[in-house]
């Protein structure tokens, strides 16, 4: 018999790449196996989880304490049955291997972290190393695991989905170099919108254009930095 997979996840807005990611992962296993999703956090906006099926179980945490949080959290651990655990939540890491060495469970837990391990300060990548096993959403992200220590038969990189979209006919133009960003606008940190201008700025001798899509609290700071540099044109 196939285990449950709970996937557990804090800190989402509601509106990132990783509840897309989500809803895409949670609504294909859900029709070969029993799935549920966990968050410790309330999303600003739950909207997106209109979208996952019926059948997926999801359990919020919605209070404002912090020892029924807690508790919330170890109940997770400590009377699920037949379950593993696969976190997108370093923290939730360290809590179910503790967790299961003091009550001698035997659940498996996985890590399934989102963000760059590195030039952060959102976590410290050493408690990953308490999980099972990884699933590495890029060869960078498998990199940084293995310079922590991980082993290399512990990670398994699986890129992220996405969907099937007709191709947008290719314009070619000679000497021109046409860019594209979607995305978080994040002046530095995980995004680092203010490095991918500086770089674009660099470039000499061709013409280039570069698009952007996106919102975020550093929207203007990048429309000003782009005009510092003179790259309003492009």
């Amino acid at each position: 018999m196939k285990k449950r997979l709970n996937f557990l996840a804090s800190n989402l807005s509601g509106k990132g790449g990783t509840e897309t990611v989500l809803i895409m992962v949670l609504n294909n296993l859900i029709k070969n196996r029993d799935v549920s999703l966990t968050l410790i956090d309330e999303p600003q906006d739950k909207n997106w989880l209109q979208k996952l099926d019926d059948k997926v179980s999801v359990n919020i945490y919605t209070g404002n304490n912090l020892v029924s949080k807690i508790w919330f959290i170890m109940k997770i651990f400590i009377f699920e049955k037949d379950t593993n655990y696969i976190s997108l939540s370093p923290s939730l890491i360290l809590i179910a291997n503790k967790v299961r060495k003091l009550c001698k469970k035997k659940y498996k837990i996985i890590s399934w972290i989102h963000f760059s391990l590195k030039n952060q300060d959102m976590f410290d990548p050493g408690k990953l190393v308490d999980a099972d096993g990884h699933l590495a959403i890029s060869s960078v992200i498998r990199e940084q695991l293995l310079e922590l220590g991980v082993k290399n038969d512990e990670i398994m990189t699986i890129f992220n989905p996405m969907e099937r979209h007709n191709a947008i006919p290719e314009v070619k133009k000679e000497n021109y170099l046409n860019l594209f960003y979607a995305g978080r606008m994040t002046f530095d940190g995980q995004k680092n919108i203010s490095e991918l201008l500086s770089g674009i700025n660099k470039i000499k001798g061709i013409n280039y254009h570069l698009d952007m899509y996106g919102s975020g609290e550093d929207l203007e700071k990048c429309k000003e930095y782009g005009k510092k540099l003179g790259i309003n044109s492009n």
